[in-house]
Formats: structure tokens, C-alpha cells, sequence
């Protein structure tokens, strides 16, 4: 497969299998980079979806840009309507 058919498969179809063993690291590192995370917490794993290959963001990967981004989880506000919380 040329550069051109790898670069389309990862960036216009989002399958990541194209990618060699090293590549997968590289991409791997390059959006923790991007997104603030820590590589060595593991916060995504490779999985098979829809036949391509992508990477899946754990809970981990969640709880670390909640806290990257200041997110609270905490519930500030309680309303019941018909025996229903929100």
C-alpha cells in the first residue's frame, strides 16, 4: 500500500490497521500529545469496529481530560417531574 492509500485509510476512513506496528505507536503518542493525556496510563485501546480498526477511549482516557478540561461530575441541581430525577 503506497503513502497516499495509508494517509487516506487513517484520516479520511478513520481505520488505523493500515499502520505498522511503529506507526500504531507513533499515532498513539501523537494524540495523547495532542489532547494532553498521559501515554503511559493507557487511556485508549485498539478495538475492531465496524471493520476498521480505531482507537477507543477507556475510562481512564475520560477521567484525565475531565481533568485536563476542569469538568465536574458533581450534581449541583436535583428536579423530579412525574417520579422522574434529572
Amino acid at each position: 500500500m503506497n503513502q497516499m492509500s495509508v494517509i487516506e485509510q487513517v484520516m479520511l476512513k478513520g481505520n488505523l490497521s493500515v499502520l505498522s506496528p511503529q506507526q500504531k505507536i507513533e499515532y498513539y503518542a501523537k494524540t495523547c500529545e495532542s489532547l494532553g493525556l498521559n501515554p503511559l496510563t493507557k487511556p485508549f485501546e485498539y478495538i475492531n469496529l465496524n471493520g476498521k480498526e480505531v482507537l477507543y477511549a477507556t475510562k481512564g482516557c475520560t477521567e484525565q481530560l475531565r481533568q485536563v478540561h476542569g469538568v465536574s461530575i458533581k450534581i449541583v441541581d436535583k428536579q423530579k417531574f412525574d417520579d422522574v430525577i434529572s
